[in-house]
């Protein structure tokens, strides 16, 4: 039986690691990361996975470091600025799609571009409209990625990856790190769906895709079964042993949730248009208040003008707002929106999920570990099996 031969591009990142662990040890796939340097490698390779070093996104790197693949998992993310990232991930994909022959590519987008706060009448599965730069980020680099593609042989496959937890990975980091916030509530009990996918159900789905092909096409990758916020944030506590995370009552939540929804569905513009007019609105009084000068010029000219009632008024006016302001600010808890979230609407890739209890023993230790003294150290390890003095 001829093996697949698959190539992981962004291996050191925070789910490299994982797919690296899962697909080699399957006798089927024949895999390899890329790293960009040494320093993301070499803990790699101390785990004993095939590692080739080099920037994908110049084209003749690319095809030396990828020529022999048949299947590519594109999971890379640059850091710096926007305009950085989106020129360094634009050039990855330009050379992805410009490979010689014909191959697969499996491109990570996120669930992001459907928004912060997921309302599916608003953000349909075909024509998504984010709120936030990481979302229009993404999207831009799907729609991207299509586009390169009709000039080329490939077939692709675009995952809208949900929000990952697992051991070292950042959502049971949030989860854990709750359990720790007295004030922390959990909106319905939980109950939304949360859109969010076990690091080791990445691997699965991603194993499946690799050996029975589907439809090109773009794809939603969630846990398999759907989880609810409920289940996810009682898998991390159950696994540590945490105390329940408690629940936020049903009339608060309605309240928050219809907040962060209308916040979501506003346009980028009404928020500009928003936050000029209320900055206008305070700034006589916030730029008298940080202007003595100026402070004193305008009780001299009311006092000149010798009309009570417009200070009355001026005064008043400016209570009020301020009162406005805070109690804007106090009575709204803080949330991560993405907790009031719908389910993401649009196809599911279809696998069979795979987390056991080993996978919870996992988290365990790794909490065990960031939450020691070297907690920075062990946070971001590429690979969690990695030894200490290897790290070191």
């Amino acid at each position: 039986m001829s093996t697949i031969t698959c190539g992981i591009v962004g291996a050191g990142g925070q789910v490299g690691p994982a797919l690296l662990g899962s697909l080699s040890g399957d006798p089927r796939i024949q895999v390899f990361g890329i790293c960009r340097n040494e320093v993301s490698a070499g803990p790699l390779r101390l785990e004993g996975y095939d590692i080739r070093c080099g920037s994908v996104a110049d084209p003749a790197a690319a095809s030396d470091l990828l020529g022999d693949c048949d299947v590519v998992i594109n999971c890379a993310a640059t850091s710096g600025t926007p305009a950085k990232k989106s020129v360094a991930e634009r050039s990855l994909i330009h050379a992805l799609c410009g490979l010689p022959g014909r191959r697969r590519v499996i491109h990570f987008s996120s669930v992001a571009v459907y928004g912060t706060c997921i309302d599916a009448g608003r953000n349909p599965f075909e024509r998504p409209r984010p709120d936030q730069p990481y979302g229009r980020h993404k999207l831009d680099l799907e729609r991207y990625l299509w586009r390169r593609l009709r000039a080329s042989g490939h077939e692709a496959v675009v995952l809208r990856l949900g929000h990952v937890y697992g051991a070292g990975q950042w959502l049971s980091r949030f989860v854990l790190d709750a359990t720790r916030e007295p004030r922390f509530r959990l909106p319905f009990d939980g109950r939304l769906p949360s859109n969010a996918i076990h690091v080791k159900n990445v691997s699965a789905a991603i194993r499946s895709l690799i050996l029975d092909w589907p439809r090109p096409g773009t794809y939603n990758l969630f846990d398999a079964p759907a989880s609810t916020w409920r289940q996810v944030f009682d898998w991390n506590t159950n696994a540590v042993g945490a105390s329940r995370v408690p629940a936020m009552g049903d009339a608060e939540s309605e309240r928050v949730a219809a907040y962060h929804r209308g916040q979501a569905a506003r346009s980028l513009a009404t928020h500009v248009a928003s936050e000029i007019a209320a900055w206008t609105r305070t700034l006589p009084g916030s730029f008298i208040a940080a202007c003595p000068a100026v402070k004193t010029l305008g009780i001299v000219t009311l006092a000149t003008l010798r009309q009570e009632w417009l200070e009355r008024h001026i005064l008043k006016r400016y209570k009020v707002m301020a009162a406005r302001a805070s109690a804007g600010t106090a009575a709204m808890p803080a949330l991560d929106s993405w907790l009031l979230s719908e389910g993401a609407p649009g196809a599911q890739l279809p696998y069979r999920g795979e987390v056991d209890i080993e996978d919870a023993a996992a988290v365990a230790g790794w909490h065990t570990r960031y939450a020691e003294p070297d907690a920075l150290l062990n946070w971001d390890a590429p690979s969690l099996g990695v030894s200490r003095i290897a790290l070191n």
